[in-house]
């Protein structure tokens, strides 16, 4: 009743404000309406898909700013599953083709896109905002917030082929207070529930073979109780991020990664420790803790949805895991750092700053100067806050040191709370998110499960971090510059065949189809497949992104 009142009371305040800001603009005359069609994913969460974007009091907030400024979007939804095979059919037929492609992860290349844009498919939207951003203040935005990336983002021929969320948030404590947050780790997730039914104590860290010994103690505890050794580890094997991988000094990237101390690119395979990570894969599958069920697609997380998986892999707090086990209410995900045999821990954080996902401008778009007056508003300030932290006084509320505070109460509000910020909705599905100005970094203890997961984010902050080597989790591009015709071609031609054969012999090495003292023979394999080319071609883009941006 209580949340009910206070909510109506909100809600009353923003109706009067919005009221009286109408009543002025009775007076003139309404613009004219102005049609941008879009194409995106259907949803960012469960909780928000965008057909219920209209229940939502930040996207009214924005649709409202949109529609006073003669801006009207038509949203077309794809399902996660189609929207990359839509995008790229019509793209290819040029048929019923969208003003704006918002490429959220939903599985297109850069090369595809450069490769749209060099056939004249896409708008240089450099051009566009030079016409029309009178003031400059998009790229002007970008430079403020995230100095360098718009060189990145920049084609060989110096146009610029997309819009993007800019990433570059400064993170406080609760009390306001700055912090040295390194980003959110992905770690190895352990049952702890399972460790305590095999009588092993939940730690922090592990060591490999702690590890491993913990699994088979696990699985000979039944811990599942369905009498069959079916409690395994939910990893993939078919590549490096895996959490267990990164605990040997090996990237988490498949083909290539680059050494931020020495700027070279590498591959894994040519790496010392890969003979000794294989060695411990397989000891995991002769053990019986890797089954080859989770080598299929979407197996991972089917296997923890039918309570059987001992060991998983995302980031140290997520708490998605757990509600999908039916058959075990009591199930916990706990984060663990794995040792190194130099003693170090090893862990991979998302980056903190840069620019992610690309939304794209079609030639087949008629009024540009709306396309920019669209993103002439997003790279903004007003936006930002609209986009994370939601409506003042009903989704957060300042401090007398001016940070923002949530006031969504998980006690109180459900999930579903129609004051989640923009994010929620159509923020970086739709439209660029713009993660920036203060983040509280949160570290309330609910409960027992989650007192687990913040407990290991305080430690990892205060301690586990400070006695770690960090390597940031992400796409390659975002180290790189941006491919040459001739690059992009060449890639083209090498990538995918490159990426399959390393797929298959990281399994075939693991399950012992094949043996690591042919390793060479494999390499000089790979080699004929174009990996020297592959590699010399990220050098040289990773040499031309530190000229554009200083990077080291």
């Amino acid at each position: 009743m209580e949340r009910t009142k206070r909510l109506m009371t909100l809600l009353l305040a923003v109706l009067l404000a919005l009221t009286a800001v109408g009543g002025a603009a009775l007076a003139e005359d309404k613009p004219e309406m102005r049609k941008l069609s879009v194409i995106c994913r259907a949803k960012f969460n469960s909780d928000w898909p965008l057909d219920k974007r209209g229940e939502n009091l930040c996207y009214q907030a924005f649709e409202k700013k949109l529609a006073d400024m003669g801006i009207e979007i038509e949203y077309e939804l794809v399902d996660d599953a189609s929207i990359a095979t839509a995008v790229k059919t019509r793209m290819a037929a040029q048929v019923d083709v969208p003003d704006i492609i918002a490429d959220a992860w939903i599985g297109i290349t850069e090369s595809e896109i450069l490769g749209w844009a060099e056939n004249g498919l896409l708008v240089n939207v450099k051009e566009i905002v030079d016409q029309y951003d009178e003031d400059g203040s998009i790229f002007k935005f970008y430079e403020d917030h995230t100095p360098g990336v718009l060189a990145a983002n920049t084609a060989p021929d110096g146009g610029v082929y997309w819009f993007s969320y800019l990433n570059a948030a400064t993170y406080v404590e609760e009390d306001g207070s700055p912090m040295d947050f390194m980003g959110n780790s992905y770690t190895t997730l352990i049952r702890a529930d399972w460790l305590e039914k095999a009588g092993i104590e939940y730690k922090k860290q592990m060591t490999r073979d702690e590890l491993l010994d913990a699994l088979i103690a696990i699985q000979k505890a039944d811990a599942n109780e369905n009498s069959a050794a079916d409690e395994i580890a939910a990893i993939g094997i078919n590549g490096f991020a895996n959490g267990i991988a990164r605990s040997f000094g090996l990237s988490t990237m498949l083909l290539c990664d680059v050494d931020t101390e020495t700027g070279k690119v590498y591959n894994s395979l040519y790496k010392p420790e890969f003979a000794d990570y294989i060695a411990y894969m397989n000891k995991l599958y002769e053990a019986g803790i890797y089954d080859t069920t989770a080598l299929g697609e979407g197996m991972t997380t089917q296997l923890i949805a039918d309570n059987k998986a001992a060991l998983a892999f995302h980031y140290a707090s997520w708490a998605a895991f757990e509600p999908t086990i039916s058959a075990d209410p009591n199930a916990v995900y706990a984060p663990v750092m794995l040792v190194n045999d130099d003693g170090k821990a090893y862990s991979t954080v998302d980056p903190l700053f840069g620019t992610y996902c690309h939304y794209m401008v079609t030639s087949s778009c008629k009024d540009l100067e709306a396309v920019v007056d669209l993103f002439d508003y997003i790279y903004t300030d007003e936006y930002a806050l609209l986009d994370k932290q939601g409506l003042e006084g009903i989704s957060f509320e300042y401090d007398e040191n001016g940070i923002p505070h949530t006031l969504y109460d998980p006690k109180v509000y459900p999930v579903t709370w129609e004051g989640t910020c923009l994010f929620n909705t159509v923020g970086m599905i739709a439209f660029p998110t713009i993660n920036t100005g203060y983040q509280v970094f949160k570290r309330e203890i609910r409960d027992d499960y989650h007192k687990l997961k913040d407990e290991y984010i305080i430690w990892f902050q205060d301690e586990g971090g400070a006695n770690s080597t960090r390597e940031t989790y992400g796409d390659l591009s975002l180290k790189l510059a941006l491919p040459t015709t001739e690059e992009m071609e060449k890639i083209g031609e090498i990538e995918n065949v490159l990426t399959t054969y390393m797929k298959e012999l990281l399994t075939d090495l693991v399950l012992g189809n094949r043996s690591i003292n042919d390793l060479p023979a494999y390499l000089e394999e790979l080699e004929s497949l174009g990996l020297t080319d592959y590699l010399e071609i990220m050098q040289a883009r990773r040499d031309r992104y530190v000229a554009a941006v200083g990077a080291n």
